[in-house]
Order: structure tokens, then C-alpha cells, then sequence
């Protein structure tokens, strides 16, 4: 996550010049990271549930490993 965040910020200052009137792409220091803060709270729910679905589904009696899965992946649906 940390890595793909430092790639595209670099490609994004190598091709797109912070001053005005330099580059024609209007807005696109906020669009990338607009894009990039979306991409890392998405990896990070996703972490987060990730690890929580099991627990949850331990702490509740069910077998985690049957019902992480399914869980997460419905979680996901909604959430990001």
C-alpha cells in the first residue's frame, strides 16, 4: 500500500509540474491524490475486516475458517 502510494506519487510530480500553466492536465495533483487516499482506505478496511472477520466468527461459535470467507467477501461488497 505505502510502496504503491510512493510510486504513483513520483510518477505523478515527474509528469505533472506543480505550477500553473506548465502542464494541461488541470486539477490532476488533486485528482491522483484523491485516487491514491480512495486506493488506501479501501487496502486498509480491507485489512482491517480481513482480520476481524475470523475473530468474529470464532468469538460467535462458528468455524472461521467456513465463514471468513463468505463474511469478507459480502463486507467488501458494501464497503469498498
Amino acid at each position: 500500500s505505502i510502496m504503491t502510494g510512493v510510486v504513483g506519487a513520483t510518477a505523478l510530480f515527474w509528469y505533472a509540474p506543480l505550477r500553473e500553466g506548465e502542464h494541461t492536465w488541470s486539477g490532476a495533483v488533486v485528482f491522483a491524490l484523491t485516487i491514491g487516499l480512495g486506493i488506501f482506505v479501501s487496502m486498509l478496511i480491507a485489512a482491517l475486516s480481513g482480520t476481524a472477520a475470523p475473530l468474529l466468527s470464532k468469538r460467535l461459535g462458528f468455524d472461521p475458517s467456513a465463514m471468513a470467507g463468505p463474511m469478507e467477501t459480502a463486507f467488501q461488497d458494501i464497503a469498498g
